[in-house]
């Protein structure tokens, strides 16, 4: 149950991770890029959850590991209309809800 629970984590990790590398992208110079806190934070959160990821693999078959980081994009959505104020229209919910139950088969 525990290594369910990271490889949720992990997925967070990701998403979180992503969430900062967007931030940091808004400048036009690659220069600009390095100095941005962001970019150091969203490539950190990413490595935490890299770190995660490779713990989790010594224990869960990878079978079902992989499948698992599609909950990375679960959490983008609801990330992506909390900060970014982006519309969830009704087929990302579908979509979310496909994400899940093809989660849980593959993981029972």
């Amino acid at each position: 149950m525990i290594y369910y629970i990271l490889m949720l984590v992990m997925t967070l990790c990701g998403s979180i991770g992503s969430l900062f590398l967007k931030k940091a992208t808004g400048h036009e110079k690659f220069h600009y890029l390095i100095a941005d806190k962001y970019f150091y934070i969203g490539t950190m959160v990413y490595l935490a959850g890299a770190v995660i990821n490779i713990y989790v693999l010594r224990y869960v078959d990878y079978s079902v590991a992989l499948p698992f980081t599609a909950f990375t994009y679960v959490w983008t959505i609801f990330i992506a209309r909390a900060i970014l104020k982006e519309k969830i229209s009704l087929q990302k919910i579908i979509g979310i809800l496909l994400v899940i139950i093809g989660a849980i088969f593959v993981a029972v």
